[in-house]
C-alpha cells in the first residue's frame, strides 16, 4: 500500500500546476520581427476546445444559484492550519502533524472527487458552460483562465465574436461522453453559421477530448485542426507517476522554483549548490514512502484517483502496468470507472496515430504547435526533460527527441535523421516527431500559446488555421520549424541562448 501513493501523487502537484500563472525568467524582449503572410481569412467557424482549469469550476451551473467551486484556498484557513502544527506535534508528534495537513488538504479539494464509477461525487458541481458562438459571451464574464481567455479574445478580434465558439466541459470526466459533447457543439455552429465544416484549435486537454471526437465521429466536418501544447499524445507526467516514476529532483527543483519565484532564484541556487535543496528532495521522498497508506486512503485515491482523465492520458503501453501498481494485482478490486478509460485507451490511445493520419488523407488540415525551455513540475521521473511547465514536449510533439532543461542533447542524438529537423540550439530533435512536416516548435512559448492579442504567435496561429491546403514547415519563410517567443508572444527564426546554464548547472 505504501509505494501505490507513489502512483497519485502527481495528480495534486498537476492540478496545482494549472491553477497556477506561469512566470518566466531570462527571456528575451521585443522580438516581433515576424510578418504574416497575406491571405483571406478562413470562412470556417473556429472552436476552442479548452483545456483543464481548477478554478473554472462552478457549482449549480446554469442556475441563478451558480456560483464558483474552485479549489477552496484562502490564506486565512492556510495561516489557521499551520498554526495548529506546532500543537498536534507536542500532542501526537509528526504523526498528528500529518493528520491536520491531511485533513486541509482533503477539504481543499473534495468537492471536485469523483466516486469509483467516474462520475462526480458531487452532482452539484461541474464545469461552466458557454452557449452559442461567442457573440454571446464578448467577455467570457467569471472564467479564470488567462491564458485560454486571452486565446479566445485573439481569435474573436481575428474571426467576429459570430464565428468563435468556446467549448467547454468537466474535464474530469471520460472522453467519450465530453467528446460527444464537442460532436453536438460543432453540429451547433455549423448550424448557426451555415457553413459545412469547422475550424479547432485543441488546447491541453481538449486534445484528448478532440482526438476522441476524431475517432467515433471522423474528421468529415473538420477542416483545419490545430494542437496547441495539447495531449492528443498522452502526458508524460501522468505516465511516469502512475507508473509509480516520482522522484524529487534537486537540480530539476532549482530551475522549476526559479522560474515559478524568480526573485528568489538567489536563494534557490544557493540552496542547490550547497546541498540544502537535495536533502529536501530527500527529505520529501521519504515521506511519501513513510506516509503513503495515510495519504492515498484519505486525499488522493478518493479524490484525483478516481478522475478518469488522468488514466485516459497515460501512454497506451504503460497503462496496464499503471493500473496494478496504483490497485494491486487483484482486477476485482480496481473500480469501475475503468470500464471507461479501458475504452478509450483500447480504441483511441493506441491508435492515435492512425485516427490522425486518416483525417489528413481525408482532406483534414492537421498542425502540431509544441513549446520548451521552460521547466516542468519537479515531482517525476522525467521532469527535468524539455516541456513548457505544465506539458512535455516530447508528449506534445508526438515523439520529438529533446534534451533535459539547460542542456542539449547528445552527439548520437543531435546526428540522428537530417540535420534540417534538428534546433539550432542542440535540444530538439524533431526526426522522431510523428509528423515532424507540420510540427513546430517554439522556444519559450507559454502552456497554451496564442493568449496576447494581436501577437506573433496569435497571427501564426491564425496562418495555420487559414491556410487553403495543408501548411508544412517549408511554407512560410518567417514560420520555419524551430522559433523563438519573447514574454509579449513575439516571434523570431532566431534561436536565444538557452534559458538556463548548460550541463544542468542553475542560472546565476
Amino acid at each position: 500500500m505504501k509505494k501505490r501513493i507513489l502512483s497519485l501523487l502527481l495528480c495534486a502537484a498537476m492540478l496545482f500546476a494549472c491553477a497556477a500563472p506561469a512566470f518566466a525568467i531570462g527571456k528575451p524582449t521585443d522580438i516581433h520581427t515576424v510578418e504574416a503572410p497575406e491571405q483571406p481569412v478562413s470562412e470556417y467557424p473556429l472552436i476552442i476546445v479548452r483545456g483543464m482549469q481548477l478554478n473554472g469550476m462552478v457549482r449549480y451551473g446554469g442556475t441563478e444559484k451558480e456560483e464558483k467551486a474552485g479549489v477552496n484556498f484562502s490564506a486565512g484557513e492556510l495561516l489557521k492550519t499551520l498554526a495548529k502544527l506546532p500543537a498536534a506535534f507536542i500532542t501526537g508528534g509528526k504523526d498528528k502533524m500529518v493528520d491536520v495537513l491531511l485533513d486541509y488538504a482533503y477539504g481543499l479539494f473534495a468537492h471536485m472527487g469523483c466516486d469509483e464509477n467516474g462520475d462526480p461525487s458531487d452532482p452539484d458541481v461541474s464545469m461552466r458552460i458557454f452557449e452559442g458562438s461567442a457573440a454571446n459571451y464578448p467577455d467570457l464574464p467569471g472564467e479564470p483562465s488567462v491564458r485560454q481567455l486571452g486565446l479566445f479574445k485573439s481569435v474573436v478580434g481575428h474571426y467576429g465574436a459570430q464565428n468563435v465558439y468556446f467549448f467547454s466541459y468537466d474535464w474530469r470526466l471520460d472522453t467519450y461522453g465530453n467528446a460527444h459533447l464537442l460532436a453536438k457543439e460543432i453540429d451547433q455552429a455549423l448550424a448557426e453559421t451555415g457553413k459545412d465544416k469547422v475550424n479547432v484549435i485543441a488546447c491541453s486537454m481538449g486534445g484528448i477530448v478532440t482526438l476522441t471526437y476524431l475517432t467515433y465521429y471522423g474528421s468529415g466536418k473538420i477542416n483545419s485542426l490545430l494542437s496547441d501544447s495539447a495531449t492528443m499524445n498522452g502526458a508524460e507526467c501522468a505516465t511516469d507517476v502512475l507508473c509509480g516514476d516520482v522522484y524529487f529532483d534537486a537540480a530539476a527543483a532549482d530551475r522549476y522554483l526559479t522560474r515559478m519565484l524568480p526573485a528568489l532564484a538567489p536563494l534557490f541556487h544557493m540552496m542547490y549548490r550547497t546541498g540544502s535543496l537535495g536533502r529536501l528532495c530527500n527529505f520529501l521522498n521519504q515521506f511519501a514512502v513513510d506516509y503513503g497508506e495515510e495519504i492515498y486512503a484519505r486525499v488522493l485515491i478518493p479524490i484525483f484517483g478516481t478522475m478518469p482523465a488522468f488514466w485516459e492520458l497515460c501512454y497506451p503501453e504503460k497503462y496496464e502496468q499503471a493500473k496494478r501498481f496504483a490497485y494491486g494485482e487483484d482486477e476485482s478490486q480496481w473500480p469501475p470507472l475503468f470500464e471507461k478509460t479501458d475504452k478509450i485507451q483500447s480504441e483511441v490511445c493506441q491508435h492515435k496515430l492512425e485516427t490522425l493520419q486518416a483525417a489528413m488523407d481525408g482532406g483534414m488540415i492537421f498542425t502540431v504547435v509544441a513549446n520548451y525551455n521552460t521547466p516542468n513540475v519537479c515531482v517525476y521521473k522525467n521532469a527535468g526533460l524539455q516541456g513548457d511547465g505544465i506539458l512535455e514536449t516530447r508528449a506534445m510533439s508526438f515523439g520529438a527527441t529533446v534534451s533535459e532543461v539547460g542542456k542539449t542533447l547528445s552527439d548520437s542524438e543531435l546526428a540522428m535523421g537530417d540535420a534540417k529537423y534538428v534546433s539550432a540550439d542542440g535540444c530538439i530533435n524533431a526526426n522522431t516527431a510523428a509528423f515532424k512536416e507540420i510540427t513546430w516548435f517554439i522556444k519559450d512559448g507559454e502552456h497554451i500559446c496564442g493568449a496576447t492579442v494581436d501577437s506573433d504567435i496569435m497571427r501564426f496561429f491564425c496562418a495555420l488555421l487559414d491556410a487553403p491546403t495543408q501548411p508544412t514547415i517549408d511554407t512560410w519563410e518567417q514560420y520555419p520549424q524551430f522559433m523563438q517567443a519573447d514574454e509579449n508572444e513575439g516571434l523570431s527564426a532566431t534561436l536565444a541562448g538557452k534559458t538556463f546554464a548548460a550541463k544542468g548547472e542553475p542560472l546565476c
